[in-house]
């Protein structure tokens, strides 16, 4: 099921978001997308989401064309989102309760999976930071998506947090083979956490890089001294000062 742009633009009143963007991504890929603020990343993941649409230009999954969201796609924002007068699995059984079935035994299976077993009926205001962002992505996965389209997910986390969350998503991702479109602004996790980097251009939003990244995986955080690593990633910084 690959997602196909072609030629992909995004305007906003006078402003220019999106400016010829092509880009296939293929089944499975872990694609990281990296940029500076203004740049376009969540304007191009709401359109792959069918959130927004083009101003010109086709997007199309598996050669059907995006027009509307759909159970496919399933997006984990920044803030997990989760309703504080609900319990963790009912917040994570919500996505099936509005689309009309519940699978208790598939939400108490990803409920384990994601190691928040023991914390069924805590509140999201007892759970730590990385707990709550594990139930808002648990909350994406019982709705069985091919893509996984994350906004940043990590970056309200603290430091030691948001490294073992990266680790615990690539040990998941292992698992479900499902594609993910993963924004970031930090470098280091662009590189880390990605199979291949998109990087863009601000004013008007442009992919300046795309390649795939020269890591083996598994990865690890030792991986930022290797020479693939540090020249990617000087590559990266100059693309971003121009």
């Amino acid at each position: 099921m690959p997602i196909t742009l072609t030629r992909v633009t995004r305007d906003f009143a006078s402003i220019r978001a999106l400016d010829d963007i092509n880009l296939t991504i293929e089944d499975g890929t872990f694609l990281t997308i990296l940029g500076a603020s203004g740049c376009g990343k969540s304007t191009l993941l709401n359109l792959i989401a069918g959130l927004d649409a083009p101003s010109s230009g086709r997007l199309a999954i598996d050669g059907v064309p995006i027009a509307k969201p759909g159970p496919d796609r399933v997006v984990v924002f920044q803030q997990p989102g989760l309703y504080p007068w609900l319990t963790l699995r009912d917040n994570i059984a919500f996505g099936q309760r509005m689309r009309g079935s519940i699978d208790w035994p598939r939400i108490d299976e990803v409920i384990g999976i994601m190691g928040l077993g023991g914390f069924e009926s805590h509140r999201p205001y007892e759970l730590s930071g990385g707990m709550q962002q594990r139930a808002a992505l648990a909350r994406a996965l019982v709705m069985n998506p091919k893509v996984l389209l994350m906004d940043e997910p990590f970056a309200a986390l603290d430091a030691q947090t948001r490294h073992r969350m990266q680790a615990f998503l690539l040990e998941l991702w292992d698992k479900i083979g499902a594609t993910i479109i993963f924004i970031t602004h930090d470098i280091d996790e662009a590189i880390i956490l990605g199979d291949r980097l998109v990087v863009m251009q601000a004013r008007p939003g442009r992919i300046a890089i795309d390649q795939p990244i020269p890591l083996a995986r598994p990865r690890s955080w030792d991986m930022t001294l290797e020479p693939d690593f540090l020249h990617l990633k000087r590559r990266v910084m100059s693309v971003l000062a121009a």
